[in-house]
């Protein structure tokens, strides 16, 4: 918690798999990222119904592994062109706690520079003029939490 007012700075750790398929071409895109959320978070309490969170932040994630298949052949070529650091990426998060072990999350990402090595002068992903390929994210998921021995523990 930053204040009593509901603000909180929050860090997670997660594993991510991002990708495409490409149906007219068979091609399949899997990138696995080490992703570290930095968010700011506001807590809003409303009677009868529960709790709200919704946050904002970046995600610097690191790739473990990309997979190109196309023809359900590996590209080697493709899968050595996309960058071993997606530097920033942007999200959304809102959360519904049901109570204190238990709560439904929806979060949208937004990678903001190039996740390929192509086109070096693009810019960033503000306008569609941009080159390049870039990860965007739309994720659901329950934490449940567990309290031990005084250390709170989150499994998403």
């Amino acid at each position: 918690p930053i204040n009593h007012s509901g603000l909180r700075f929050l860090i997670e750790i997660g594993l991510f798999n991002k990708g495409s398929y490409v149906d007219a071409n068979y091609r399949q895109i899997s990138l696995h990222y080490i992703q570290v959320p930095l968010m700011f978070i506001y807590d809003f309490k409303i009677e009868d119904v529960g709790k709200f969170r919704v946050g904002a932040g970046f995600a610097p994630a690191f790739l473990g592994y990309a997979s190109v298949l196309d023809n359900e052949e590996h590209v080697e070529a493709m899968e050595n062109n996309f960058r071993s650091f997606d530097r920033l990426p942007l999200f959304l998060n809102f959360e519904y706690r049901i109570n204190k072990q238990c709560s439904f999350q929806v979060r949208y990402s937004n990678s903001m520079l190039p996740i390929t090595y192509e086109a070096p002068n693009g810019t960033y992903r503000i306008t569609r003029s941009n080159k390049g390929a870039f990860n965007r994210c739309l994720s659901a998921g329950i934490s449940l939490n567990f309290l031990h021995k005084n250390v709170l523990v989150r499994n998403i």
